[in-house]
This record gives C-alpha cells, sequence and structure tokens, in this order.
C-alpha cells in the first residue's frame, strides 16, 4: 500500500516561508489584515525560546548532561534547529516507544541526590560535594557558555519511570532554574508504551521570570500504521494549536489553528492529503470563518496549489501576511520539538531517527 510521503508537511511549509522572503509586505495594499497577530507570534518566540538564557546553556551543555545519564547522548535543543521537521518527530516518536522493552534505570542509584559540575579538564559534567538536589534526582550546574563557564543556574531531572512494567511506564520532570530569574523551563514527561503502541504527553511552561508561555504535546499511536498529536502553545490571550494524524490507510492531515483576542484574529489552516498524496477537498485557511484560501493538487507531485476563495491566486500580500504567521509557528514548535527531544533524550530515547 502507498503511504503520502512524510515530508509533504514540511514542504508546504517551506513553501510558504520561500514565499515571504521574496515578498514585500506592504500595509497599505489589500489583503488580510494579519500584521499584529504575525508580530504577536514574532514576539513570544523571541520572548520565551531566542532570549531563553537557560535554553542557550542547554544548547551548549545538554549533550555533556546526557552523557552522564543516557546511553546515547542527543543533541542540545536547538534555538536556531535546521533539518528536523515535525513530521519527522512523529517517527521517531514511534521507533522510541519500540525501544521501551527492557527494565533499567536511567538513574544510577549512587548518583540520586548528587549535583553534578562541569570540569573542563575532562570536558564532562562530574559529581560534587554541593548541595540541593533532589532526593529522587539529579541537578546539573548551568554556565553561561563552555569558555568562560560563569555559573547561572541549574537543571534539575527526576525519573520515575518503569520499563520493566507492561505496557512500560514514563515519568520524568525536568526544572531549569536561573539565578535572579527563577524557573525558565518546567516541564513533565508522562506515558505508557507498549509494542505497537503507545502515548507521550509533554506538559509544562517557559518563563521569562516575569511572564508565562505553556505549552503541551499529546502524542498517540493505537498500532503499527495508525497515530495522531497535538501542539499547543498559550500565551495570555494568543492560543497556537498544531494538530496532526495519520490512518492506517496512509492518509495523512495537518490543521493549525491561531487564536488571537487580542488582534480579534481567528486563523485555521486544514489540509487533508490521501495515500496518493492528493489534496482532499475542504482543504485551505479560514480567516475569522471566512474562507481566504483553498489548497488542492498533489503534495507527491509538488503540485500543489493556493489559490484564493475565488479560485484565483493569492496576491502577494495575502500570501506574505498567512506566510509570515506559519513561518514563525512551525519555528516555535520546532524548537520545541528539540526542548521535548533533550527530556526524553535523558531517558535514552531519540525523536531523530
Amino acid at each position: 500500500m502507498k503511504r503520502a510521503k512524510p515530508s509533504w508537511l514540511a514542504r508546504i511549509a517551506v513553501l510558504a516561508l520561500a514565499v515571504s522572503v521574496f515578498v514585500a509586505c506592504d500595509e497599505d495594499e489589500t489583503g488580510p489584515s494579519l500584521s499584529d497577530t504575525g508580530a504577536s507570534v514574532s514576539s513570544v518566540i523571541n520572548q520565551f525560546m531566542t532570549q531563553n538564557e537557560g535554553l542557550e546553556s542547554l544548547e551548549f551543555f545538554g549533550a555533556y548532561i546526557a552523557d552522564v545519564l543516557a546511553p546515547v547522548a542527543p543533541v542540545g535543543p536547538a534555538l536556531v534547529p535546521e533539518s528536523h521537521t515535525i513530521a519527522g518527530l512523529t517517527k521517531g516518536i514511534r521507533a522510541s516507544l519500540d525501544k521501551l522493552r527492557a527494565p533499567r534505570a536511567t538513574i544510577p542509584p549512587d548518583f540520586l541526590g548528587v549535583t553534578f559540575v562541569y570540569d573542563p579538564g575532562q570536558s564532562a559534567y562530574v559529581p560534587s560535594e554541593r548541595m540541593g538536589a533532589p532526593e529522587t534526582g539529579v541537578r546539573f550546574i548551568l554556565y553561561d557558555n563552555p569558555s568562560e563557564l560563569n555559573e547561572i543556574g541549574y537543571l534539575d531531572f527526576i525519573d520515575e519511570s518503569d520499563f520493566g512494567a507492561q505496557p512500560a511506564v514514563i515519568d520524568v520532570w525536568l526544572e531549569v532554574f536561573l539565578t535572579g530569574v527563577g524557573t525558565v523551563l518546567d516541564y513533565t514527561i508522562t506515558g505508557t508504551a507498549m509494542e505497537g503502541s503507545g502515548d507521550l504527553t509533554f506538559d509544562g511552561y517557559l518563563s521569562d521570570g516575569t511572564e508565562t508561555l505553556f505549552f503541551e504535546f499529546v502524542f498517540a499511536a493505537e498500532d503499527a500504521t495508525a497515530w495522531d498529536a497535538t501542539f499547543t502553545l498559550t500565551f495570555e490571550n494568543l492560543s497556537l494549536a498544531l494538530e496532526l494524524s495519520e490512518l492506517p490507510n496512509g492518509s495523512q492531515s495537518i490543521t493549525i489553528t491561531i487564536e488571537d483576542s487580542d488582534n480579534d484574529n481567528s486563523i485555521v489552516f486544514d489540509i487533508s492529503v490521501d495515500e496518493m498524496g492528493e489534496v482532499q477537498a475542504g482543504s485551505g485557511i479560514t480567516v475569522n470563518d471566512v474562507l481566504v484560501a483553498i489548497i488542492s493538487g498533489n503534495v507527491d507531485d509538488d503540485t500543489v496549489t493556493i489559490t484564493n476563495a475565488e479560485g484565483d491566486p493569492l496576491t502577494n500580500e495575502e500570501i506574505n501576511a498567512l506566510a509570515q504567521i506559519f513561518a514563525g509557528l512551525l519555528g516555535a514548535f520546532i524548537v520545541m520539538q528539540h526542548i521535548f527531544a533533550f527530556g526524553i533524550g535523558l531517558i535514552g530515547l531519540s525523536f531523530f531517527v
């Protein structure tokens, strides 16, 4: 049975991003008045992700932390990821869940309650006599960068998973705390896994010390050929949601929903593709419940077209307004994907296969 290529999700997003690079936005022209929503999405990404000193530290030291705990160290969470896609995330999750067969402890008993510090001479984290680590977990001191090693905070990690149970039980908690700021990242990973099926839930928040961005990622696989996933980000009156699914016959769908009550905008991007790559009727984009774009064609043949509700090609201004929003949204979700991959990597699993 032919299955739609998983890369089609990324290709449509890349199309929107590429168009936005070459089209200049003129707010005096006609088209959807979405610039304020686009600015809100960009502001959230900058505030909680690209300007998060805790995440920057994990970019430098994430792999060294994983070396202490996991048999296969993941990369640190990337603030500017290049190669991984959201569609690839689901494939990696499936592979990870299938690996949860043998009982093992992620945190060796001798490490419980231990604070690890980075030793530049060994290029590794080593145990110390410092106090403060959680009794049922471990603590890693965080630094600004590998060259100066100015201490900025710590990462606490607790793993109460039971891979020997049937089904295997996943129960992980991770916190990044910055001195003088407070907790800037806090989330749990819970779920179950058995051969051919399983579920994972990532639930937590990012903070700049004053305001909070809440996030959740829920993944469920009922059998070897079907899955669905929901990814949400919420900040005050701005809500971003991404829903992905695949059915046993190989058909796939993606829905992106943006609710921005501050600017009175509601945007929905909805596309379904059958097992042959053919875009299904009803695929399109609505703004404030008004259909503004129709999506048609075949994603496997790279013949996807986006027209307005009258069947005409979208104007440059219309394409640019929508592309800027979706590009920012997908960028935010990919950054979150790396954050989640870091947490799951500490128990020896990987999203990226």
